[in-house]
């Protein structure tokens, strides 16, 4: 006769017991750390600036910007943002994540989330393959305990047991790929053109959507043929007409990086475009100069 769950877990309680202490811990700790990699997003510690961005994004905020440097943790935290709008506020409680995310204007499920990459291939190997399914530095921060009913992996869409719906779109493909949909939250990942931008900001006018904004901002009032929105719309949060917040995470705030050069300081040859790259300063190409004791100062 087969055994009810119950049973099971009791079967399983009562052999635990048994063991000496040592083994019994071993065994605890070992399920624990499958645990943690089955559901990496219940246990994601974020450090201090992603902390800082976190109690940031409240529900004044309509479109909330991570204007990092390259290698500065944004990506990293847009996938966590993204799959967390997708399982509720509720899948966390009691859980050591539910610090990061219980202040967060998530709205009950089902929700319906955009991830957008700026291209087809950032989209593929990057957010979807290394941040979401399979992950890399990191475990992937879609969890295998149930709470996904289906992945399907060719159309860039992960449909959860609680009706949310992530959905995968590659800039690239134009703003005609991105009318039609109520959005929750839209998740743009680098800089797009900006028609791209305001069709992603439409799809959530009807629904009280947000707009999560990771992106190393390059584009700047100078560049020519490309619109400037990044540039303009860090200028338009500071009068707060788009009830924007903004943080600005560098790379040095990734605890797995070690940059250290003689003393520990990191030489750079201090151009706008460096400085973006690194700092995520959205700075114009016509700004030339900068102290160089103020960048000493960030990275020593």
């Amino acid at each position: 006769m087969s055994l009810s769950s119950q049973d099971k877990t009791e079967d399983v309680l009562n052999r635990l017991n048994r063991l000496p202490e040592t083994e019994r811990l071993a065994v605890l700790d070992a399920l624990q750390e499958k645990r943690k990699q089955k559901t990496f997003v219940k246990y994601f510690e974020p450090w201090s600036e992603q902390k800082t961005a976190l109690t940031e994004f409240t529900s004044g905020k309509k479109i909330f910007g991570l204007l990092g440097g390259n290698r500065s943790g944004k990506t990293v935290l847009g996938a966590f943002i993204a799959v967390a709008w997708c399982l509720g506020k509720e899948y966390f409680r009691d859980e050591p994540a539910w610090e990061w995310v219980k202040d967060l204007p998530i709205p009950e499920p089902p929700n319906n989330v955009w991830v957008v990459g700026v291209t087809n291939n950032v989209l593929r190997d990057v957010i979807w393959y290394e941040k979401l399914r399979h992950g890399k530095a990191h475990p992937p921060f879609l969890p295998t305990d149930g709470s996904v009913r289906d992945c399907k992996d060719g159309d860039f869409q992960i449909f959860f047991e609680n009706g949310s719906l992530l959905t995968g779109k590659s800039a690239e493909a134009g703003r005609d790929k991105f009318q039609g949909a109520s959005i929750d939250l839209v998740w743009l990942d680098e800089e797009c053109e900006q028609d791209v931008f305001d069709e992603c900001y439409q799809r959530t006018v009807d629904c009280a959507g947000r707009l999560l904004l990771t992106l190393t901002p390059l584009t700047d009032i100078n560049s020519g043929v490309r619109t400037p929105w990044v540039f303009m719309v860090n200028l338009l949060g500071a009068v707060d007409l788009y009830t924007l917040g903004l943080i600005n995470p560098n790379i040095l705030s990734d605890p797995s990086l070690y940059l250290a050069s003689g003393n520990g300081l990191l030489v750079l040859t201090l151009l706008p475009q460096a400085l973006r790259r690194l700092f995520g300063s959205p700075l114009t190409k016509t700004e030339t100069t900068t102290p160089t004791e103020n960048i000493t100062s960030e990275i020593e």
